[in-house]
């Protein structure tokens, strides 16, 4: 058993430098350095003075007895440290309470936030269940529309493939129709022209037994004309749209090279010439109208062309003027025109007027399907138009567009469709 003598001798010093406590062997105050900032526990004024005896160690030997009670020879132990020692004992067990109570502060905080998680969780999961219950029908709605809109796009193209396929087949069938045509439409022309008698010629004319004495008139009142003794071509051939007609535009060239139209209309099983639209036909000549009596009217195939002037524009009148065509197309156009007639632009004349020249614009074809403007001159327009002539006596004779009866030449009136724009 070791004897008191051999009880090691450990201090706890108080540094009042940087307060910290700490274990140390017993030794002189002058000799003790604080292990934290390496100051004299006493300080750095009191160190080496009388006033370093009054802070003297708190010393408990090994079994934890105070040094200084076992040992009461020690005097420099005092109770002052003694306490202050066991003061800092007591403040550290309080620390170390008051921080086991804010572990359980962050324990209570941990476990609020836990709960926020999962009743968030919990929300999102009844969220979810909502959708997906009451989702399906409107899934169901989508994928409906999506499927109708799918098949009215494909009712549509095929409805268009469709469309597209019965036009190739209607043009396909004009093609064949017009050239089936060709040759006996050749054949038909070139009998007419060789015929050297009206009355010879009437027979390869549309309704030439009702036209037979016009056309004998006609000849006999235009020596000057002469038909071509030749072999006739097609150049181009159109199928036109005349209903209860079967009838065929045709561009037309003899052996001297001149081109002129014709339209053939299918009777009897035969194909026929349209004879007035050939020859621009009109019951009184053209050249001797000026020369009628006042008030004479007549109906005349003519070109019309409207002509551009301000001064007219500004008047709200347009100035119009007439040709009379010619059978054969030339190079040029050499025809005389005729002296101005005027209309009112904001008549109903004027308007329709208007609306032959824009639709005529931007149309190659007429109402019936018929290319023109081939043999045409730039800005003058097919008509058949109603004439009145105006005279009184010392002044010269003036002209009074009636009506115009049609945008074209055709020898063929319709029932219910209006050949003329309105």
């Amino acid at each position: 058993m070791a004897t008191q003598s051999q009880i090691p001798v450990i201090g706890h010093y108080h540094c009042i430098e940087c307060g910290s406590l700490f274990e140390s062997s017993i030794e002189s105050i002058r000799d003790q350095r604080c292990p934290v900032c390496g100051n004299h526990p006493t300080g750095k004024v009191l160190a080496g003075t009388e006033k370093d005896r009054v802070v003297a160690p708190v010393v408990r030997s090994s079994d934890g007895q105070s040094y200084a009670k076992s040992h009461p020879e020690l005097s420099g132990v005092n109770q002052e440290a003694e306490a202050i020692y066991e003061a800092t004992l007591e403040a550290q067990k309080k620390q170390r309470h008051g921080r086991v109570k804010r572990t359980k502060r962050k324990q209570k905080t941990n476990k609020k936030i836990g709960i926020m998680i999962g009743s968030w969780l919990a929300s999102m999961a009844l969220i979810i269940l909502l959708v997906n219950f009451f989702s399906p029908e409107d899934d169901d709605a989508a994928v409906a529309i999506e499927v109708d809109t799918e098949r009215q796009r494909i009712l549509l193209v095929a409805e268009e493939k469709k469309k597209r396929i019965l036009l190739v087949a209607e043009e396909k069938k004009k093609r064949m129709q017009v050239e089936a045509a060709v040759r006996p439409c050749e054949k038909t022309m070139t009998s007419f022209l060789n015929a050297p008698s009206a009355a010879a010629k009437a027979q390869y004319v549309y309704q030439g037994v009702k036209l037979s004495g016009v056309m004998n008139r006609y000849y006999r009142n235009n020596p000057s004309f002469s038909s071509t003794r030749s072999v006739i071509r097609l150049l181009r051939g159109e199928l036109l749209d005349v209903p209860g007609k079967k009838m065929i535009g045709t561009l037309c060239q003899n052996s001297l090279g001149e081109r002129f139209e014709a339209i053939f209309i299918y009777e009897n099983k035969e194909w026929k010439v349209d004879w007035k639209s050939l020859v621009r036909y009109d019951a009184r000549p053209w050249s001797l109208f000026p020369s009628g009596a006042d008030g004479a009217e007549g109906e005349y195939r003519l070109y019309m062309r409207v002509r551009d002037s301000d001064e007219d524009l500004e008047s709200k009148e347009m100035l119009i003027v007439f040709y009379k065509p010619e059978m054969y197309s030339k190079s040029e156009y050499s025809g005389l025109a005729s002296r101005s007639v005027r209309v009112v632009i904001a008549s109903e004349l004027g308007k329709r007027i208007q609306a032959l020249l824009k639709s005529e614009e931007s149309l190659e074809k007429d109402a019936y399907g018929l290319t023109i403007g081939i043999t045409d001159p730039p800005g003058y327009h097919r008509v058949r138009v109603k004439i009145r002539l105006h005279k009184e006596e010392g002044e010269e004779a003036e002209m009074e567009l009636v009506d115009i009866l049609a945008n074209h030449w055709y020898d063929f009136e319709l029932e219910g469709r209006q050949d003329a724009p309105q």
